[in-house]
């Protein structure tokens, strides 16, 4: 192998065998914390209860939702047949054939028409508007970006390749 291999190798193990020398997460976050029983009981309380009440509410559901089951047909409504007698009414001299208030449909005169020399448009205006006879109002000023005082960057320093930022 080439000394650049053995370097870079070299270098991939130092890399790998670097390690922290205590507990980070514990340092960070601190020790952990025994929950307690008290909180323990209730939350397993509180998860069964709800349990319980999706059940039910199934349930319930299933029980309104099912079909009943096939039985003897009740009667709901029957059908009368109608009594052999019926009652009539017997016409008064007013409503007599020659005195009839109903008025045969052919005996109505004609609609009258709607006359051929009136336009159903008018032809001086003009059906759909021209953007001319819209009267919008002008979009308001936006703020110029330069009255802001807190967006002044300057971009004008020259930042070299060999700083690093750190993280």
């Amino acid at each position: 192998m080439s000394d650049l291999r053995n370097n870079l190798d070299a270098a991939k193990r130092e890399y790998r065998a670097a390690r922290y020398p205590g507990n980070l997460a514990e340092e960070l976050l601190g020790a952990p914390r025994r929950s307690h029983p008290v909180l323990r009981i209730t939350a397993f309380v509180g998860m069964a209860s709800g349990i319980a009440a999706a059940l039910v509410v199934w349930m319930m559901h299933k029980a309104v939702t099912e079909s009943p089951s096939v039985g003897p047909a009740k009667v709901v409504a029957v059908n009368v047949a109608p009594p052999a007698t019926l009652a009539t009414a017997k016409p008064t001299p007013s409503q007599t054939p020659d005195n009839d208030p109903a008025v045969p449909v052919a005996s109505f005169p004609a609609q009258p028409t709607f006359p051929s020399d009136v336009p159903i448009v008018p032809s001086d205006i003009p059906l759909v508007p021209s953007a001319s006879m819209m009267d919008f109002p002008s979009m308001p000023e936006m703020p110029s970006i330069t009255s802001i005082p807190s967006m002044d960057f300057d971009f004008s320093a020259d930042v070299s390749n060999d700083q690093k930022e750190s993280t």
